[in-house]
């Protein structure tokens, strides 16, 4: 009998042979591991479900209105035409029968009378003791007295005018005030005013010739010359019709 180390023994070669189909089965596995399965597939189920279907509203149509019918208008028939009445003929006149003229009698024969025989005097010339003797030529009018020219009055001095436009500023600074915005906030100027005076002396207008670049200096000199009362008589020569003049009113702060 052999011993037991010679049963057990086994030759490399074999060992080697014994691996690799190992390793070969090995791999086979590994890459078709589900062979058996794809021979064999698995059953699938499929799942059905009722599904109710949406309920759909039957469409909502708009009722039509009712047709009404209208019936056609009824046209009551024009009255007959009121019958012509023919107008009756009138009877013809009767030509009236004209009277007939009775012949007058003729009247008898009228002579004529004969002219008598005028005698044919001859002219007489006349006598040269009777030539009839011219009349008087008349005598001639008396020519009308020429009105003789008035005398021209000297013009009036100018100086009187000077001295009349003086008068009148005093007389408008004796009512002078001074307008107390134009005092606070320092304000001065000369206002140039037009005035138009009348014969007695009467104020017809007044104007503002030149400002003083302040409006309110020259509503207040305005105001003053208005109501100043009545002003000064013009001097003569320069009291026949309305005078123009110009006259200055001046507003002065006093310092100090």
């Amino acid at each position: 009998m052999p011993s037991p180390r010679q049963q057990s023994f086994v030759s490399p070669r074999a060992m080697v042979a014994l691996l690799a189909s190992l390793l070969v089965h090995g791999a086979l596995l590994a890459v078709m591991p589900d062979w058996n399965a794809a021979r064999e597939p698995e059953a699938r189920f499929l799942r059905a479900f009722m599904i109710d279907p949406p309920r759909v509203s039957p469409p909502d149509f708009a009722v039509p209105p009712p047709i009404v019918e209208v019936p056609p208008p009824v046209f009551d028939p024009p009255p007959p035409p009121p019958p012509v009445v023919q107008p009756k003929p009138k009877p013809k006149p009767t030509p009236k029968q004209k009277p007939v003229a009775k012949p007058r009698p003729k009247p008898p024969p009228v002579r004529k009378p004969e002219p008598a025989s005028v005698a044919e005097a001859k002219p007489v010339p006349p006598s040269r003791s009777e030539a009839p003797t011219p009349a008087p030529a008349p005598a001639p009018a008396p020519m009308p007295p020429q009105p003789t020219p008035a005398a021209t009055p000297p013009p009036p001095d100018p100086r009187l005018l000077t001295r009349y436009g003086d008068t009148l500023s005093e007389h408008f600074a004796g009512a002078q005030t001074y307008p107390r915005l134009a005092a606070m906030r320092g304000w001065e100027g000369e206002v140039l005013l037009r005035l138009t005076i009348g014969p007695g002396g009467n104020l017809l207008s007044v104007r503002v010739l030149r400002s003083s670049g302040h409006e309110i200096l020259d509503r207040h000199a305005v105001a003053l010359v208005e109501g100043s009362g009545p002003l000064p008589r013009p001097p003569r020569g320069f009291d026949r019709q309305d005078l123009e003049i110009t006259v200055p009113v001046r507003y002065r702060l006093r310092s100090g």
